[in-house]
């Protein structure tokens, strides 16, 4: 009996893994939408006085050490194969509760190289995909974090299922959960490190990484700010309503943050700005205080999640500002410049825009 045992379980394991395999291999593309908009809020207006004061205790430390955002997971578009192969696993969880505790115990072990499975072959499989179209990174990461949240708790509904049998194994999925996570995160990382390039290779490429041996910048300066804009804008049409909002937003304010970091940087570090320059550098890096908030799925949110967007704010205030605007606006290092320079970068920044004069030197901090 335990001979037909084990080899039920040796080819129902292996058709499982062929299944999930072959779901794997299925087109990332493909989505549907999971999740919730808003966590909701417990309101059991059933539950009676005496249970809710019986349990009042506890449940203020639970919710006090356990977020409600563990049980649920945000609003966001996955591939339908994560879902394909959710179904597979709880259907094979279905079939070894009923089976004996030896092809049980195989079907466990299976679940489990079902994801391992997942780690090896689907990044593989898509690995152009992922190195070079945001939206597949974008659909892979919700993947991983979808399932890594559904493992957070698969092992307790297997045990539930299994209450009553005697186990001489453990049961559990958790150890795979962070696995999982990383696996996203790790492509959504290098992806995220290609658009930074990018950037930093358009505004490179450009007269911006030569202010300080020319007069006057030449139109590729524009372009290469322009260029920026429209990558960042191409980011926000494939990635909004595919990764939740927070994620989303968190994302475009990284990459928008590190472009405006670069073109203060550009400006920051010379020693030498002419009027005409001091204009054009304005009027460019007006366009991006105009054009960066579009990017966001609430404009206000730039003020809130781009670190250094007052600090552009202020360099184009510096830029087009007299020498008495400047001292006024720094205010004995009490004033808004005061928040967002260094002494050192404000006084670069002077000597660079004005001539040696007695006046500049009473401003210089």
């Amino acid at each position: 009996m335990d001979d037909i045992d084990v080899l039920f379980a040796d080819n129902s394991s292996q058709h499982y893994l062929d299944t999930a395999r072959a779901i794997m291999l299925k087109d990332l593309n493909v989505t549907m939408s999971i999740g919730l908009e808003k966590i909701p809020e417990d309101t059991s207006e059933n539950a009676s006085i005496d249970m809710l004061k019986f349990m009042e205790e506890a449940l203020d430390i639970f919710e006090k050490t356990i977020p409600n955002s563990l049980f649920y997971f945000p609003r966001c578009l996955i591939s339908t194969t994560a879902q394909e192969l959710l179904d597979l696993v709880y259907l094979i969880m279905e079939q070894a509760v009923q089976c004996s505790d030896i092809v049980c115990k195989k079907l466990y072990h299976t679940v489990r190289l079902i994801f391992e499975l997942y780690d090896a072959v689907v990044p593989y499989h898509n690995e152009n995909y992922l190195q070079t179209i945001p939206h597949f990174v974008a659909l892979f990461h919700n993947n991983c974090m979808y399932l890594a949240h559904n493992l957070q708790t698969l092992g307790d509904k297997w045990l539930t299922l299994m209450e009553g049998r005697d186990l001489d194994y453990a049961i559990g999925f958790v150890d795979l959960v962070q696995k999982i996570r990383e696996l996203g995160y790790k492509h959504l990382t290098m992806h995220m490190q290609q658009q930074r390039k990018q950037i930093l290779d358009n505004i490179r490429s450009s007269d911006l990484n030569c202010i300080v041996v020319r007069d006057v910048l030449g139109d590729n300066a524009e372009a290469a700010v322009r260029q920026c804009l429209r990558q960042l804008l191409a980011l926000k049409n494939v990635w909004i309503g595919v990764f939740p909002s927070n994620v989303f937003t968190k994302l475009i304010a990284t990459l928008v943050n590190m472009f405006v970091d670069e073109l203060i940087h550009r400006v920051c570090t010379v020693e030498d700005i002419s009027m005409e320059m001091a204009t054009q550098l304005t009027d460019m890096y007006t366009l991006v205080v105009q054009k960066a908030p579009q990017l966001f799925t609430t404009p206000t949110d730039v003020d809130k999640y781009v670190k250094s967007w007052t600090k552009l704010q202020e360099l184009i205030f510096v830029l087009g500002g007299s020498l008495k605007d400047i001292e006024n606006h720094w205010s004995d290092g009490n004033g808004p410049l005061a928040e967002h320079f260094e002494v050192d970068e404000l006084r670069c920044l002077i000597k660079a825009l004005f001539q040696n004069t007695q006046f500049r030197a009473n401003v210089l901090p």
